[in-house]
């Protein structure tokens, strides 16, 4: 579960009134916090890659114009694993524009198993098309 940051709502205010007419979708900068106190493991690092992720739709805010236009979310992912990258690559053939914003979004890290990496990798199989 992402969590805004305390000026969330006037920081997209300020990212959407920078938008151009051609901006499909603004992203927010996302912010995995790890322990400092040891090094992280595996889920960790894996959920800390949401970091750098270039579209990820944690918190990114898209024009309902663009959606219309490429049809939105493709259904067929049954989970939230590549969606995002597969919306904006539809937008940016689309001719749209997705630009990075200012605004701060804090996605921590699931409390999860031991087995979760092997669980991962079975989900990665059967994710789509």
């Amino acid at each position: 579960m992402s969590m805004p940051g305390p000026t969330w709502a006037d920081d997209l205010a300020a990212d959407l009134a920078a938008a151009t007419y051609r901006t499909a979708a603004v992203t927010a900068r996302i912010v995995v916090p790890l322990p400092a106190d040891r090094r992280p493991t595996d889920w960790e690092r894996n959920t800390a890659g949401l970091a750098t992720a270039r579209w990820i739709t944690a918190d990114m805010a898209y024009r309902r114009e663009a959606l219309e236009a490429v049809g939105g979310f493709d259904e067929r992912f049954r989970r939230a694993f590549r969606e995002d990258t597969d919306l904006a690559l539809r937008v940016l053939a689309a001719g749209w524009a997705v630009s990075a914003g200012n605004r701060v979004t804090t996605h921590p890290v699931r409390p999860a198993g031991r087995w979760i990496s092997v669980r991962l990798q079975a989900g990665d199989a059967t994710t789509c098309c």
